[in-house]
């Protein structure tokens, strides 16, 4: 009994030392990555009694309380709206997303019903709802990249154009009539075309099928007679809006957005209007959401700003645009009424703080369709024998804040860890951890965009006291040297949104390694950072974004990387750190391997990746010095940036566990109307 008290007199003391903040991110994680309702329920009501002075984190927790009780369907969720509105007037943002919710506990006729119509590993949100909201377009990756069609009231595929893994589908529409569908695919040479396939599966054709730009479907126009695509030219690196025949293929070229990649929306009921959003530029708020004449006669911008303001979509009366924007502080739902391709009055928020979410457009009936992309990440360790490359079973680094840590690397002395936790790529906070007792530390570093850092991992410097980090600030690349005691910080390195993101530090700290995409080129670069002086290492023509996998060897004289090739995919190779030519170690398919893997063994005689094996990533050893690649039991639903320990006795990873879903809103604006 003694010990039993103990025990829970330990498990008390452990829960009453979270802080207000971190039962808030442990709900979020709870409500949007593993869809545990009742416990964020549990947590959000902890946050928000224990905000105390924080009253926008206690009117955030609350309306997230009402969020899970909507979503449960309970006529609780309107108390907690009411009290948001009663008890925390002073937070306006809150109160306003409160007031837009206010209908959500109704009925189909009179408030909005929400309801989960998809999810599961095999939920795809690349396609857009049919015209009658039945059917979903999306990709198979269980047969292999296959195109199909879900039949989301019978919950049945059907796959219409297979796929293998090296040919695969991409996005896809539904034409106006339902009865076909235009889609991307990608060939096993690396290029994209546009085709049409019936909602039979038959009567295939290529529309689009130029290797030097690559068309990416966006939306069918009313009367069947155009399809909006995004031109992306390789060689000069520009964005445009065409629109395509559906009958022969021809291209009329609309708007060029430069080198900023569109958004669009769809077009108008009317057919005269697009509308699309671009992101904004460094020096201005330039970009934003716009509308232009299909005739190109003229355009007009609809919201501008120092927000990001994206994905917009035409409500089916044309009387309102929607779009995801970030103006109040989180991510929302937001609308704008427009007359004749003119905006009028200024924009209301419809839904707030629905975290990563996928605007997927409007059925005829006027239902909403959005998809959340929830993606559990978790940083595991397993140990590694580096001469018989034998391992034990993976476990987690840590117990805290389940599904939302990611991206770590290895103090050089090994006994400490970095790695980044959050729900949100906009959240996201730097954490250090004793690998010898547990304890941890948050630093205090706020990242504007920690997907690179969280994807890829920190860099430690040889130091042991400072982190080298990446961020996103404005599309620029902004590369950080962060003290882990002070949290104090430094930009060490910054540039264009062209430079892969992923960097990599010498053993010795003075030089940085990185690749940037210029056109069709891939350029391996040297960075002196005590001189700022760069040099180009090797250079290549390759489709992918940059040198994936890069890695540098403990000794410090060889970097290991992958590119995408036209055959037959993606080769790994090594290269001096002084240059020359490289040595190519495997080739293989989009898939093995895969681009967000690579690590040497401290010994420097492997490189280890990660491979599709059936359903599950493995990690697999290729020998610095050529032959057969050897297998690890290490195994996972996905592995992302391999990282092994400075003793060389150990490997850890994030392992991911996506868990996408998609939702449909019936009386999506009832709630605004109701809080007006």
């Amino acid at each position: 009994m003694k010990r039993i008290a103990l025990y829970l007199m330990i498990v008390l003391a452990a829960a009453a030392a979270e802080t207000p903040q971190e039962l808030y991110q442990k709900a979020l994680v709870k409500e949007r990555s593993e869809g545990k309702l009742d416990e964020a329920i549990q947590l959000y009501r902890r946050a928000a009694d224990s905000a105390g002075k924080d009253r926008a984190l206690a009117a955030k927790a609350l309306l997230q309380l009402g969020d899970c009780y909507e979503k449960l369907g309970s006529t609780e969720a309107r108390r907690q709206y009411d009290r948001v509105i009663r008890d925390y007037a002073d937070q306006k943002d809150a109160v306003a997303a409160a007031r837009a919710r206010i209908g959500g506990t109704g009925t189909q006729e009179t408030g909005t019903v929400l309801r989960k119509v998809w999810g599961g590993d095999n939920a795809d949100l690349r396609g857009r709802p049919s015209p009658d909201g039945r059917f979903l377009p999306f990709v198979d990756w269980t047969s292999g990249g296959s195109l199909a069609v879900r039949d989301l009231s019978a919950a049945e595929n059907r796959v219409l154009a297979p796929g293998n893994g090296s040919t695969f589908a991409g996005a896809a529409i539904f034409s106006p009539g339902g009865k076909q569908i235009a889609y991307n695919w990608y060939d096993d040479k690396g290029g994209q075309s546009l085709r049409l396939i019936g909602t039979d599966g038959a009567r295939m054709r290529v529309l689009m099928n130029d290797v030097g730009k690559a068309p990416n479907v966006y939306a069918w126009s009313p009367d069947g007679k155009q399809i909006a695509v995004n031109l992306f030219d390789y060689g000069d690196k520009t964005n445009l809006i065409g629109l395509v025949s559906p009958q022969d293929g021809s291209l009329r070229r609309l708007k060029s957005t430069g080198w900023r990649s569109p958004e669009i929306g769809g077009f108008s009921p009317d057919g005269r209007y697009l509308v699309y959003s671009v992101p904004n530029t460094l020096q201005t708020a330039d970009g934003g959401i716009f509308v232009i004449a299909t005739d190109g006669s003229r355009e007009t911008p609809v919201v501008q700003g120092k927000s990001i303001d994206s994905s917009p979509v035409w409500t089916p009366d044309g009387r309102t645009i929607v779009f995801s924007s970030d103006r109040s502080g989180a991510k929302g739902l937001w609308s704008i009424q427009i007359t004749d391709g003119i905006p009028k009055g200024s924009p209301e928020l419809v839904r707030g703080d629905m975290g990563e979410f996928v605007n997927m457009g409007f059925s005829r009936d006027g239902s909403y369709f959005y998809g959340m992309q929830n993606r559990q990440t978790d940083t595991y360790v397993a140990g590694l024998d580096q001469e018989t490359l034998h391992t034990t079973p993976p476990k987690r680094l840590t117990d805290r804040f389940v599904g939302s840590n990611s991206g770590i690397g290895w103090s050089p002395d090994g006994k400490w860890v970095a790695f980044l936790r959050g729900a949100d790529r906009r959240s996201m906070t730097l954490v250090i951890r004793s690998v010898e007792t547990g304890e941890e530390r948050t630093l205090p570093t706020k990242l504007e965009d920690a997907y690179a850092a969280g994807r890829f991992g920190p860099n430690w410097f040889p130091d042991g006291r400072s982190l080298l980090v990446a961020d996103v600030i404005k599309n620029r690349r902004v590369f950080r040297r962060i003290d882990i005691e002070t949290g104090q910080e430094r930009v060490v390195f910054e540039g264009p949104y062209e430079i892969w993101p992923l960097v990599r530090l010498s053993p010795d700290g003075k030089a940085l390694y990185y690749s940037i995409h210029e056109k069709i080129l891939l350029h391996l670069m040297k960075r002196n950072l005590e001189t700022g002086q760069e040099a180009e290492l090797y250079s290549m023509e390759s489709p992918g974004a940059g040198f994936f996998g890069l890695s540098v060897s403990p000794d410090g004289s060889r970097l290991a990387f992958m590119a995408n090739v036209e055959t037959p995919h993606r080769v790994l190779m090594t290269l001096s750190t002084e240059g020359g030519t490289p040595r190519e170690l495997y080739r293989g398919d989009y898939e093995n391997p895969l681009p967000f893997t690579g690590a040497w063994t401290k010994d420097s005689r492997n490189v280890l990746i990660g491979a599709k094996d059936g359903s599950l990533t493995r990690l697999w050893a290729i020998p610095a010095e050529g032959g057969a690649r050897r297998k690890l039991d290490v195994t996972m639903e996905t592995i992302l940036q391999p990282a092994v320990s400075p003793d060389g006795r150990s490997v850890a990873f994030t392992g991911g566990h996506p868990k996408n879903e998609l939702w449909v809103i019936h009386n999506l604006f009832a709630e605004a109307r109701a809080g007006r």
